[in-house]
């Protein structure tokens, strides 16, 4: 098993750039532009300007509109590309100028006639963009140079011909041009409007590690449930007088994969696993098996609540639970000043006051609320004053995409206000509210739409108290750029930037049409208080498109959907402390382990060229690893991944039992949401551990976890012994780096990735 302790370098390491743009020329004879300080090659400061960092830049020192070009204007891409291949000679820059690696940019090329991988790139890139009929860049099309160092370093021309909704690789060393599905995730890409990628070893100096709590500075207090498995979820978290309150969710695992359907066959292995209610649905054993608690850690756990049952009045001999489990929790202070902490109800019988109160924390009575609460309730919070509850998806008696406000929840009277209604405000179809937050002075609701992708309102008016289409702003639409992103599940407050966390699942896609989309991890968004907004963490090229475009989307911080790893489905809770925000997913890899080896090798299809890309970017994973002194405990896994890999046929079994070491729930930590920092990659130790739950944050930090197998887990940063001086915990000396299993997880899930090689010409 990987132990994110020790830091395991992976292939390509967090380092990135910061600079402005200038139109300076710079050559690659000029004066220490090239040498090389501490093993580094020193290439960025002809992109970041010495100024190593994390922002966009911009490449127009290496591609530009050439200056006094003499030449032809091409009719086809294929044309230019024919034309760098017979005038420009390849040939290394050891050869050319004397170093080891140089970037020139086209006119250096042209004047010296020839270059290597790169400076062929720059010199194509900038003759497709500026002199070739065919690439229409003000009609959509893009180009870049792109750069890897996957299998040694190498560059090549990307092209999305955007009339043909076609991405293309133009090889200038071989004088080849070939289709790719969408390009290689986590490299390099360059072009005159800015940098984007990570590029291992073309960085010099390193960043400053994420502040905030590491891995060693979390304890677990509860395990198993608090004794009974059933509580499968700590779905939610509260913090009131000094207390810890979790509410479980009951054999939530069960009700997942009830809901979902899945061929009897499978449905009884995974049962085997997970807990199960007793009875059938309607039994007097079910209803007691899915009795929801609520948990209160006081010196030591005591249950406070726990679900009556009752027998339906017009269905007799049939028995249900009041409440299967509590999805969100908060406190809240009223008009008449009264403190209580409140706990939104999932699954609530009868369908009306789905909210629970108490003042003291051991007593609970429920919240008079109107029936358009009903529907699962997934968001609340505290804006100006007012008690905001987001309702859930429509049932037969309530719910739907509505927001109800008031300052006085009362368990006698029903004084609240409907201040929002999104149910027929497109695109697409609006079915709940699932994420509520205070930011800039006005309230944003994230919006569940499984048609064109979440959205994100902003209210008009700093305290909304008016539902009708004038009294919001629509910030996000069509997913954040990628309708596969149906829910926003997350909103939190970083440094007074409002972030955005997404939901994605495997399945048919949104529009209906025929087919399956694959796994894809979540996404990290940020709002500025101008209404503008970026991608902080997410796919570069949307899995589904909005009708318009984009087709490309910039990526703040390079990384890839949930972290590389498709498997996290979820952003699943957030929490800001200090100036840290803590990112808790679900991450569905422990499934994996129910598909047999026949179905795992189906589910992957792995192509010749993927499995000689695995290859390489495993045996150079393997070389960092050993470069750094790292012990063999570690890196015996990817030894075995790499067998699996270099059998033929491929081994599979050894292939699966590889990959199964990589579930559990991710834990990371941000600053800036540039930065990212892993705290846990495998739910602490706990594979079962899939999803971290719910956070809160009382001094100390508490995050439940969702295991369906042995029951929640709940855990504590700073352990007691460091409270009592009052210091949250800071690591200084770290610069964490991701376990190369993300890269991985990206090549061969998300499939479609080219053979990367060394490309030199006969």
């Amino acid at each position: 098993m990987i132990n994110i302790k020790i830091k395991v370098v992976g292939i390509f390491l967090i380092l990135t750039l910061l600079s402005t743009s200038t139109s300076m020329l710079v050559y690659a004879d000029a004066p220490g532009i090239w040498t090389k300080a501490d093993g580094i090659n020193e290439i960025t400061p002809i992109l970041t300007e010495d100024t190593p960092g994390l922002d966009d830049d911009e490449a127009s020192e290496l591609i530009h509109q050439v200056q006094g070009w003499a030449g032809p204007t091409f009719a086809t891409a294929a044309d230019a590309l024919n034309w760098v291949y017979i005038n420009i000679s390849f040939v290394d820059d050891i050869t050319n100028y004397g170093v080891t690696e140089a970037w020139t940019n086209p006119e250096q090329t042209l004047n010296q006639g020839s270059g290597d991988d790169e400076d062929l790139a720059f010199l194509l890139a900038s003759l497709l963009k500026w002199h070739t009929t065919e690439v229409d860049t003000a009609g959509g099309d893009l180009v870049y140079a792109q750069c890897s160092s996957a299998g040694g370093f190498n560059a090549w021309v990307i092209w999305y011909d955007d009339s043909a909704f076609i991405w293309k690789i133009l090889d200038p060393t071989s004088n080849t041009i070939y289709e790719i599905p969408f390009p290689v995730p986590d490299t390099l890409w360059l072009n005159d409007e800015y940098v984007r990628g990570l590029l291992a070893g073309y960085y010099p100096g390193t960043l400053p590690p994420v502040r905030g709590f590491d891995t060693d500075s979390f304890i677990s207090i509860a395990d198993g449930g608090f004794g009974d498995p059933m509580n499968n979820y700590a779905w939610s978290a509260g913090y009131f007088k000094s207390d810890l309150y979790i509410g479980t969710g009951r054999n939530s695992g069960w009700g997942v994969i009830h809901n979902i359907g899945f061929p009897p066959e499978i449905t009884d292995i995974i049962y085997d696993d997970i807990t199960v209610p007793a009875g059938n649905p309607g039994s007097l054993e079910f209803a007691d098996d899915m009795r929801a608690e609520i948990w209160c850690y006081h010196n030591g756990w005591t249950r406070v609540y726990r679900s009556p049952m009752f027998e339906l009045p017009a269905q007799p001999g049939t028995y249900v639970s009041r409440e299967i489990g509590f999805r969100e929790m908060i406190t809240y202070t009223d008009k008449y000043g009264e403190e209580a902490i409140y706990a939104a109800a999932a699954g609530a019988i009868p369908p009306v006051n789905v909210i629970l109160k108490s003042t003291d924390g051991i007593n609970w009575e429920r919240v008079a609320t109107p029936l358009g609460v009903f529907g699962s309730p997934r968001a609340m919070g505290v804006h100006n004053g007012k008690l905001f509850v987001g309702a859930g998806e429509a049932g037969t008696l309530g719910g739907g995409p509505f927001i109800w406000a008031t300052d006085d929840p009362s368990t006698t009277i029903n004084n609240w206000v409907l201040v929002a209604d999104f149910s027929s405000l497109g695109p697409g179809t609006n079915t709940a509210v699932a994420s509520i937050q205070s930011c800039y002075g006005y309230l944003y609701a994230g919006v569940d739409n499984k048609e064109t992708g979440f959205q994100v309102w902003r209210s008009n008016d700093q305290i909304p108290n008016d539902p009708s289409l004038g009294a919001w702003t629509r910030i996000i639409e069509y997913g954040g750029g990628d309708m596969h992103n149906w829910r926003a599940s997350c909103l939190e407050v970083l440094r007074g930037r409002l972030i955005v966390g997404t939901l994605s699942l495997p399945g048919g896609p949104p529009d209906g049409d025929p087919g399956f989309l694959l796994p894809k991890g979540f996404e990290i968004l940020a709002i500025d208080s101008d209404d503008s907004w970026e991608v902080l963490v997410g796919d570069r090229i949307p899995r589904v498109p909005p009708p318009d475009g984009p087709y490309f989307r910039p990526v703040r911080s390079f990384w890839t959907g949930g972290f590389g790893n498709p498997m996290n489905f979820y952003c699943w809770s957030m929490q800001e402390v200090h100036g840290v925000l803590y990112v808790g997913s679900f991450n569905a890899g422990v499934f994996l382990r129910y598909l047999s080896i026949e179905d795992f090798e189906e589910f992957l299809e792995i192509t010749p060229e993927q499995q000689a890309l695995m290859i390489a970017a495993l045996e150079q994973i393997i070389a960092v690893l050993e470069g750094l002194g790292i012990e063999e405990l570690y890196i015996e896994p990817y030894r075995d991944l790499l067998e699996a890999f270099q059998s033929d046929p491929i081994d599979w079994e050894a292939a699966w039992l590889a990959f199964a070491q990589f579930s559990g729930a991710d834990l990371w930590r941000t600053e800036d949401g540039v930065r990212w920092d892993p705290i846990t990659l495998n739910g602490f130790d706990n594979s079962e551990n899939y999803g971290f739950r719910s956070m809160v944050y009382g001094n100390p930090l508490f995050v439940g976890s969702a295991n369906p197998f042995g029951g929640l887990e709940v855990f504590q940063a700073p352990p007691p012994s460091l409270l009592a001086v009052g210091g949250e915990v800071y690591p200084t000396n770290k610069l964490w780096v991701l376990t190369p299993w993300l890269t991985l997880a990206t090549t061969i899930i998300a499939g479609g990735v080219i053979l990367l090689r060394r490309r030199v010409r006969a």
